[in-house]
């Protein structure tokens, strides 16, 4: 059974962010929102034989393979968003460090960078004007 945390939105009280560590062999839950859900549903689950990461959120959608389970799993069971930044700053993509606080899609501003016509990075800047990478 996957462990999850959900983590809300420190401005509105709203799902900032869902972050899940599934076990070897374990299979993701399907997508609802979206009729593209279930082609992303079927491409989570085609890494289920490896231990996985699932982060869903408005800001940035993405499942991780690599990464230190036990120190994820201790971060992951307490909620401890710094913690889970600190092993990897996509496992809380709706975080921002300076204010210690999760907001949702609502209160990031995002933009994607773009190198020689490739994506890049995805960058955000939370309500208090603080900027960080999203994704990469």
């Amino acid at each position: 059974m996957a462990i999850s945390q959900v983590f809300t939105c420190d401005r509105c009280g709203a799902q900032a962010g869902r972050v899940a560590l599934y076990a070897r062999g374990e299979v993701t839950p399907g997508r609802t929102r979206h009729e593209i859900d279930s082609v992303m549903s079927a491409m989570d689950n085609s890494g289920a034989e490896r231990a996985r990461v699932q982060v869903e959120s408005d800001v940035v959608n993405v499942t991780m393979f690599e990464f230190d389970v036990a120190a994820t799993l201790s971060a992951l069971s307490v909620g401890d968003a710094r913690a889970l930044h600190k092993l990897d700053l996509e496992f809380v993509p709706f975080w921002c460090p300076p204010c210690d606080a999760a907001f949702c899609g609502r209160h990031w501003v995002t933009w994607d960078l773009f190198d020689d016509g490739f994506f890049d990075e995805k960058r955000g800047r939370c309500p208090a004007g603080h900027e960080r990478r999203l994704f990469d």
